[in-house]
């Protein structure tokens, strides 16, 4: 439905399933719902309710030790606060993500955060006077 543009239909979907695995309390069900939700409302450009769900989504990836899901949530928020405009933030989101992959040792999430960075700094060049984690040169 997202790859067609139907994001209404995809919403309702998703919004179903969402309730289907809070009511059955499936936190893992529910984790994998909002960050779908969060990308749904991201691609409708209601970016202050899709960072609402991803950060949710994040929070209940954390609350059940699944480090990995939380880290691969935060490159998808970052994109979208870079959206936003906000670039120094959406850096350290990645960051944040790229450590957790750096420390598990999953290379190919690491190149994945790597492209996320590329992309949020090449679409919002920093000032020449700043570096990548937002301290002067």
């Amino acid at each position: 439905m997202l790859v067609q543009g139907r994001y209404e239909q995809a919403q309702q979907l998703i919004t179903s399933v969402l309730g289907m695995v809070q009511r059955s309390g499936d936190t893992v069900g529910e984790s994998y719902a909002l960050h779908s939700l969060g990308l749904i409302h991201g691609r409708m450009r209601m970016f202050a309710e899709a960072g609402r769900l991803l950060r949710r989504a994040i929070r209940l990836c954390e609350e059940n030790l699944d480090r990995v899901g939380a880290a691969r949530i935060r490159l998808d928020l970052a994109q979208l606060v870079s959206q936003r405009g906000e670039t120094f933030h959406a850096i350290a989101i990645v960051e944040q993500a790229m450590m957790t992959f750096q420390e598990l040792r999953l290379a190919l999430w690491e190149s994945k955060a790597l492209a996320v960075l590329e992309k949020i700094t090449t679409e919002n060049p920093l000032p020449a006077a700043v570096s990548s984690n937002g301290g002067a040169r």
